[in-house]
């Protein structure tokens, strides 16, 4: 732990925002991988948690636009702070290069102690954020295609209620 808080304090104060702003990062991912993975994508169970709410909630509707509606709520919950996650995958790159740029701002303000304390800072700054952004952007971008086949398969399941209801 001790040399943790000290490649903190090595890295300046810009390391402790991108350090905060990682860990959210990761909690963000953690909880949208959670629900990729949640059981509730089985087909079977997706299908019959459908039907529940077809039953109770739009009973009242036609079933088509029920089934419509169902399916832009999966959307929006599958999607649900993705914008976020790619936003905050931004700011960790940008701070990344603000930590860069003060560190070798205060390199070449140095009077004494030569440069290499600043660079340092500057390389350190730079070398965590992309530490915390590429696999961002990695998870980002798996957990965008994994909601677009889940919205996929939802309306293939919408197109099999209708053709149920059709017959």
């Amino acid at each position: 732990m001790g040399t943790v808080l000290s490649w903190f304090k090595a890295g300046g104060p810009w390391l402790y925002i991108i350090g905060a702003l990682g860990l959210l990062l990761f909690v963000l991912l953690f909880e949208r991988g959670c629900e990729a993975l949640s059981p509730y994508w089985k087909s079977s169970r997706r299908k019959q948690a459908w039907n529940d709410q077809l039953n109770t909630v739009y009973r009242d509707w036609k079933r088509g636009d029920a089934l419509e509606d169902l399916l832009t709520r999966e959307k929006k919950r599958l999607t649900a702070g993705t914008t976020f996650i790619a936003g905050l995958v931004q700011v960790l790159i940008m701070l990344g290069l603000l930590g860069t740029v003060s560190g070798l701002m205060s390199a070449y303000q140095a009077q004494t102690g030569g440069m290499e304390g600043g660079i340092d800072k500057a390389l350190l700054t730079t070398q965590y954020a992309l530490v915390l952004a590429i696999p961002g952007m990695f998870f980002h971008r798996l957990w965008s295609r994994r909601s677009d086949l889940l919205y996929d398969r939802g309306r293939q399941l919408v197109n099999e209620f209708l053709l149920e209801t059709e017959s």
